[in-house]
């Protein structure tokens, strides 16, 4: 089965096709949150913890989740081994996934490009 038909199959299941975006950067999680798992495992780290939360939550809701490359991407290698751990987690939730990893994007994401290759640490 492709992955479109997997996509088609789980919207029709679940009635809802809605995909679960995962632009996660450690300024959009909850303070606490962020605070406590930035003590535990580093940056990336939270970002994976949040996550693993957010999809271990809405599994029953949402069929698809659409991951910003540029948001992992600003974090090195760290963040690019916590894009490949997320992925694997939805895959193993039966997760429909798709890496939002275009070039040349809006604001935002070309910002955080920019910032993962030009910018000094």
């Amino acid at each position: 089965m492709t992955q479109i038909d997997r996509l088609i199959r789980a919207i029709r299941e679940m009635n809802n096709p809605s995909v679960m975006g995962l632009d996660t950067k450690v300024d959009y999680l909850p303070e606490a949150f962020a605070k406590r798992h930035i003590a535990e495992s580093g940056r990336a780290g939270a970002i994976l913890a949040y996550n693993k939360a957010l999809m271990e939550g809405l599994r029953d809701v949402i069929p698809a989740v659409k991951i910003q490359s540029a948001y992992y991407e600003l974090l090195g290698s760290e963040g690019i081994r916590c894009m490949e751990q997320t992925i694997e987690i939805a895959h193993k939730l039966d997760y429909v996934v798709m890496v939002d990893a275009k070039r040349g994007d809006i604001g935002a994401t070309a910002t955080a490009y920019s910032a993962a290759y030009l910018a000094p640490d």
